[in-house]
């Protein structure tokens, strides 16, 4: 999973087709669009929970 702030959706556009799809390996790629800001931290974390919480 990874996370970027882009300027617009050119911006998109070329983060998808020049960087991502170059590299070997990647078979599926999902983009999500946010409006919002997203807090600094850990995402992983707070997305599915702290994994030594048990």
């Amino acid at each position: 999973m990874a996370r970027f702030r882009l300027r617009d959706h050119a911006h998109l556009q070329e983060l998808l087709l020049d960087a991502l799809w170059a590299i070997e390996g990647i078979q599926r790629i999902e983009t999500f669009l946010s409006l919002g800001e997203v807090p600094r931290g850990n995402i992983i974390e707070k997305l599915v929970g702290d994994p030594d919480a048990g």
